[in-house]
């Protein structure tokens, strides 16, 4: 397995080129950029501009492995209205391009959100739907689509993961698997092992189970992910691909948290 750095693990002022530059000092293989509608890695984008991050992650002799695709705030892919579909397509389609040119094989997509206006069904058929068009695009740009599990009520078992993922008919289209993300519901190898090879990626975090909301996110090793159970579920399904680590900067001395990530993640590769 390789491992990588989300992009919010540093300042948020922080320029990309030199969040390249520490990921290399840190002993990183790889960095994961956020693709948004506007900014320095966005829609707005030239594949030029994007050619060029690439080439930068390239000469610190890091990959651009992987994007988070937060396009789709005001366009869900798991909208009823036909034009937000239409341009939730369209956007996804620039941004599976855009992740081809940086060098990602994998875009991260939430496909829906349950609120009490968006019920459970109605969110699932329409997200279920548009990822299968989007597949075609996915395909195209020689990009994965890795559907990630988070916390926004909706496919919340393994087993309507795999169901969601498996309506696409598509090998482009997979999972980004959060560890962290369901532990005080789920068991993260459990997940691992029931969706094996659709897993393209995997984020790894850790949560305190008795603190029980968004303040129980820890550093790698301080919370309840069993390491040792998540590693031996991914060597049984053979994953070997990038481990992207999803962490805040520290308050203070806040890049000194890519080098203790760093050596969490080469200890828990090692279990």
């Amino acid at each position: 397995m390789k491992k990588a750095i989300n992009a919010w693990a540093y300042p948020a002022d922080m320029p990309i080129a030199e969040r390249m530059r520490l990921a290399a000092d840190a002993g990183y293989d790889g960095i994961e950029l956020i693709f948004t509608e506007e900014g320095d890695i966005s829609l707005q984008c030239s594949d030029g501009a994007l050619a060029e991050y690439r080439k930068i992650a390239e000469d610190y002799g890091l990959r651009i492995q992987s994007i988070i695709a937060s396009v789709f705030g005001n366009a869900p892919l798991s909208s009823a209205d036909p034009s937000v579909t239409k341009t939730a397509l369209d956007r996804g389609a620039r941004m599976l391009h855009g992740a081809a040119v940086l060098g990602a094989d994998t875009a991260l997509v939430v496909p829906g959100r349950v609120t009490p206006e968006n019920r459970y069904d109605v969110v699932y058929e329409n997200a279920v739907e548009n990822v299968r068009k989007l597949a075609k695009s996915a395909a195209d740009a020689g990009v994965y689509i890795g559907i990630e599990n988070v916390w926004n009520k909706f496919l919340l078992s393994p087993l309507e993961m795999r169901a969601f993922v498996d309506y696409a008919q598509s090998p482009w289209v997979g999972v980004y698997f959060d560890v962290g993300n369901f532990l005080p519901w789920a068991y993260p190898e459990q997940w691992i092992e029931i969706l094996g090879s659709r897993i393209k990626k995997l984020h790894l975090k850790d949560f305190k189970i008795n603190v029980g909301t968004g303040h129980g996110f820890v550093d790698l090793l301080e919370g309840d992910v069993d390491y040792k159970a998540v590693m031996a579920a991914c060597r049984k399904v053979c994953f070997d691909d990038f481990c992207v680590a999803e962490v805040g900067p520290f308050r203070q001395e806040p890049t000194l948290k890519l080098y203790t990530t760093a050596l969490a993640m080469d200890a828990i590769f090692k279990m």
